[in-house]
């Protein structure tokens, strides 16, 4: 794909490279269920008989092939899985000839033992599968059919397919679809997906690790901490260059090359894609009376047989019920797998995370949440120990001056309004501006050093996204499907009238709740935190339906890529959450001091508020809303799970015996699944960070509260994604997308709602005010409008000047240069090494750091 077009014209049919020619049926080879069985489980199993397991080729070359590779290990019952490929490699090649080049560089240039690799690791119970596929045993005829073709698809893609039968707790057949991609299969998907590997560049003097924007390193080291990683040059990958990448050119290059985060990557693109390979359009051409009268335009017949075997489609009518990665291992395991080092050195010791081995194992895009949520909670320590001063201030001096009484809990208010308000305003909005400039900078350092900073512009279609029309790509001169502009406004504009029109349902949903409890009810002082805790309650409850709606939607719309999808989807999500959480503490804000005094029509209100206070009020609903949603979220995140997975294990233990080991395969099928886009982990933090920004002059301890939350979430989130969840794909990203945006509009709108709030509701403020004007309510409000005119202008003068702020440091720029400069001399064999001497190092390192 050209990454220089960025329009919706960009053809679907994607192919993956493969060397075998499409054949109608299936052969099948049954393994010798007996003694495979036995590598798996103990022997004198009464379940043996549905314990079977069966491997599926295309073409009698691969039934040929398997059968030697089985009679070779039933000869030699210890050799390792090394052995096996580099016996059959001689046999294949010759010797003389096997000998001269790694085990990688004959499985990717022998066309005959492309699939060598992962047909032999079918035969070792230590090599796991990359992917598995379940459904139930039924005699459901049309699933039946779907699984079939589908399955020869992957087959014709190129990849390896065992099935395995058992039985579940319940005594019913569950059979695991086990994939496994040849080194050669994900070599060509690399290359295609254009994923940057670092490059073999060792007879080179080391250049020192530059350490940026430390300006205040004695005090606050973790705040302000980025590494530039100068040691490392990367390329996107091409299979004929192999032995130029690190570990390319190793003996076992064809099993460690790719880590595991990256296989799954690899092996969930090709089987979403599958469907594209043998589908095409002009085999269905002719048997489309509309394709025959619109020869270019593309038929909903034809866009039914395109998605007809998608991944997602079998996923939704079951024909498939998972689909999911497996971990390396067991958490506690002896062969040091690289999710027990994980256990041991994240979870258990918990001082430091190991991001590198995090994004090795999960991958970039959940790598990036673990940072970004680490550097979001350093962040916080700051505004928490202000916002404790601030409060023990207020205590100190609201007791000191006998304000606060018992009998009057709207007093209560003279403790969190005093004279550091205004000052703790303008620190927390100034904070946010800050917090988000050094974020930027941070993620431009992760983005090179993982090698990421391209992703969006190298990024390939989404399996999902299709075309509607047929043409002559201007690029590359072939037939292509793309899809309209036109048509991507008319979805759009259909989709914003429902957004739109929902919003305001919740809007009219939430006034009714937040209205009528006051007209209705009276329960003296408690009728705030009534509401506040109905409020949470019905919130929690819309989240849900809102969140299906905004999936629906972004699926309507048909996004190119997998980024601007999430991006949308983001977008929905946030839009809800904002009227959802903050419309109760907005109205409030704004509207109720007024409007309920009017609605109510006593004589004995002097303001809509409940304690006669609305600062008491605004305190009482975000504490009780904010602490809440973070106690509810912890327990649904991690309890719940925790408590499945045990009671999971438990079931299991019973069914096989105390002694009996389960493969990791069915041990994962029974952890909980990851959170989808829509339950995204940034959701919770975005949602934190809006109340900490938009109200935290009426609670001073809300940071403290976020960072103890998120101290919680760090390590509960850690346990969650090792012990009791399955193994997400490892996903790339660039950054945090959409969220980055919103968390700016929230630092934004933050200024102008801390200003309402002390102009307005701080009875502090309103003394220093009546000390220059009379207690005329028109010369007041012209005193408050023009303090909120001068602090957020001065607030968003600042803001401006860190827009220019440009997020790619100097360092990081010429980093980048330097990178794709030697890429391209080592790629072409025009550099060997590079020296840099003692005194040109040092005249880098001042250079940078200027």
């Amino acid at each position: 794909m050209d990454t220089s077009s960025t329009s919706e014209e960009v053809a679907i049919n994607v192919a993956i490279p493969n060397e075998e020619d499409y054949n109608e049926n299936i052969s099948t080879f049954k393994l010798d269920s007996i003694k495979l069985y036995f590598k798996l489980l103990d022997s004198g199993d009464e379940r043996e008989e549905i314990a079977r397991r069966e491997i599926l080729f295309l073409n009698e070359n691969n039934v040929k092939l398997f059968e030697d590779i089985q009679k070779w290990i039933n000869k030699n019952d210890q050799t390792t899985l090394e052995n096996t490929i580099e016996y059959q490699l001689m046999k294949m090649i010759g010797q003389e000839n096997r000998l001269k080049t790694t085990i990688g560089h004959q499985l990717l240039n022998n066309p005959n033992s492309r699939k060598v690799d992962a047909i032999a690791k079918t035969f070792f119970t230590d090599h796991l599968p990359d992917f598995i596929l379940k459904y139930p045993v039924d005699d459901d005829k049309e699933k039946q059919k779907k699984r079939y073709n589908f399955i020869k698809l992957l087959l014709h893609v190129g990849l390896v397919v065992e099935e395995e039968t058992k039985s579940d707790d319940n005594d019913k057949r569950i059979k695991y679809v086990k994939i496994f991609a040849p080194f050669k299969l994900l070599c060509d998907c690399a290359q295609h997906m254009k994923l940057k590997f670092p490059l073999e560049f060792e007879n080179h003097k080391i250049v020192p690790e530059i350490y940026k924007t430390r300006p205040i390193k004695w005090f606050l080291p973790n705040l302000t901490y980025n590494t530039l990683n100068l040691n490392k040059v990367s390329a996107p990958f091409r299979t004929k260059y192999l032995e130029k990448f690190k570990g390319g050119n190793e003996k076992d290059s064809f099993l460690k090359f790719f880590s595991s985060a990256r296989r799954n990557l690899l092996v969930d693109y090709i089987m979403n894609v599958a469907n594209h390979t043998i589908f095409t359009l002009n085999k269905y051409e002719s048997e489309d009376k509309d394709a025959e009268n619109n020869p270019g335009v593309v038929t909903k017949n034809m866009k039914r047989i395109s998605n007809e075997f998608a991944m997602s489609t079998l996923l939704e009518e079951k024909v498939f019920t998972d689909y999911y990665p497996l971990h390396d291992g067991s958490v506690i395991s002896e062969d040091d797998n690289l999710r027990s080092q994980l256990n041991d050195s994240w979870i258990k010791n918990g001082k430091n995370k190991p991001l590198n081995k995090i994004r090795e194992y999960f991958g970039e895009k959940l790598a990036l949440y673990f940072v970004f949520l680490k550097f979001y909670t350093n962040w916080l320590t700051i505004p928490s120990i202000v916002g404790v001063i601030v409060f023990i201030y207020g205590l100190i001096d609201a007791f000191s001056r006998g304000l606060v009484s018992s009998k009057n809990i709207g007093s209560v208010s003279s403790i969190v309004d005093n004279i550091l308000t205004v000052p703790f305003a303008l620190f927390m909005t100034l904070w946010s501006t800050m917090f988000l400039e050094y974020w930027k900078r941070a993620n431009c350092v992760l983005q090179y050093n993982w090698d990421v900073t391209d992703y969006e512009e190298e990024e390939l279609p989404r399996p999902e996204f299709y075309g509607t029309v047929r043409r002559i790509s201007p690029i590359t001169g072939k037939e292509e499907v793309f899809f309209p502009l036109k048509e991507k406004i008319k979805k759009f504009i259909i989709s914003g009238i429902i957004i739109t029109v929902s919003l305001c349902i919740f809007m009219i949903t939430a006034g009714v709740l937040l209205i009528f409890p006051k007209v209705w009810i009276h329960i003296g002082i408690y009728t705030s935190v009534t509401t506040a805790v109905v409020s949470l309650i019905v919130m929690l409850t819309l989240r849900m339906l809102y969140s299906n709606l905004a999936l629906r939607l972004t699926d309507f719309e048909n996004h190119r890529t997998q980024t601007t999808y999430e991006d949308s989807l983001i977008l929905k999500i946030f839009l809800f959450d904002f009227v959802n959480f903050y419309t109760a503490l907005l109205y409030i804000l704004i509207l109720k001091q007024q409007y309920v005094k009017d609605l109510i029509n006593s004589p004995e209100v002097t303001t809509g508020c409940e304690y006669d206070n609305c600062f008491t009020e605004l305190t009482v609903q975000l504490a009780i809303i904010m602490i809440g949603k973070q106690a509810i979220g912890q327990i649904s995140e991690v309890l719940i799970p925790f408590v499945k997975s045990r009671l999971n294990k438990g079931t299991i233990k019973q069914v096989l015996g105390e002694d009996e080991v389960n493969p990791q395969w069915v041990d994962d099928d029974n952890l909980d699944v990851p959170p989808p886009i829509e339950d995204s982990e940034y959701i919770e933090i975005v949602i934190q960070f809006g109340f900490i920004s938009l109200f935290c002059t009426v609670f001073p301890l809300a940071p403290l509260f976020a960072w103890i939350n998120n101290i919680v979430e760090s390590r509960s989130d850690a346990f969650k994604y090792i012990n009791a969840m399955r193994r997400p794909v490892g996903y790339q990203a660039q950054d945090i997308g959409m969220w980055e945006k919103a968390l700016t509009f929230l630092s934004v709108f933050g200024v102008l709602s801390n200003t309402i709030i002390i102009a307005f509701y701080s009875s502090w403020l309103k003394a220093q005010f009546l000390k220059y004007v009379d207690d005329d309510e028109t010369h007041l409000l012209i005193v408050r409008l023009l303090f909120i005119i001068a602090f957020e202008h001065f607030v968003y003068i600042i803001k401006v000047i860190a827009y220019f702020i440009p997020n790619e440091s100097a360092s990081l720029k010429e980093a980048i240069a330097r990178e794709k400069y030697l890429a391209n001399k080592i790629l072409k064999n025009k550099v060997m090494h590079l020296v840099f001497e003692k005194e040109n190092t040092e005249l880098m390192r001042k250079t940078l750091e200027n």
